[in-house]
């Protein structure tokens, strides 16, 4: 039995909406090889159904064991942050975008999340802040300087700098049309 296969397996039914089915076959992979990225899929398909509890448990357990600068790292960390800002553990989110951007500041996964952090705690003196520190690193990248340019204009406006915030929906407009 191959557990790569299962794990491919569970992607595809994450894909298709099946979460249920997903886990059965990265439980099934992780049976056969115990390896926490299947763990990370598992938690991925309990991050689908909304049951974060039961992911952040699997996701705090497997984060040590994950190779540093891997994709899967990324991936336990991302999904993590998230879990913990969706619950109301922004300060958690935030410590551990904040303990990453350190480890990998060249990044910019980390520092858009905690960027939208902020956003969700309407602290959005800090989220400005976030995202124009975020812009120097994505400048090369369209699809994540106009997902940048629009969370900074986003916080720049609830901020109430309006003109500022208009400069910066004028750049992502002439960006994306």
């Amino acid at each position: 039995k191959r557990a790569d296969l299962f794990a491919k397996q569970g992607e595809l039914f994450l894909n298709l909406n099946r979460p249920v089915a997903a886990r059965n076959a990265f439980v099934r992979a992780t049976q056969i090889n115990n390896l926490p990225e299947y763990h990370l899929g598992m938690a991925h398909s309990l991050l689908f159904e909304q049951l974060y509890e039961p992911a952040i448990q699997i996701l705090e357990r497997i984060r040590p064991q994950m190779p540093p600068k891997s994709e899967f790292l990324g991936k336990t960390v991302l999904s993590l942050g998230n879990a913990y800002s969706v619950t109301g553990k922004g300060d958690m989110a935030r410590k551990l975008y904040q303990e990453h951007i350190g480890k990998e500041p060249e990044n910019p996964a980390y520092r858009y999340e905690l960027g939208e952090t902020y956003i969700r705690e309407r602290d959005w003196s800090e989220a400005a802040r976030t995202f124009r520190d975020l812009l120097p690193l994505v400048e090369a990248d369209q699809v994540a300087l106009g997902k940048s340019l629009y969370g900074l204009a986003r916080a720049l406006e609830r901020n109430g700098d309006f003109d500022e915030a208009v400069r910066m929906f004028e750049r992502l407009l002439s960006l994306h049309p």
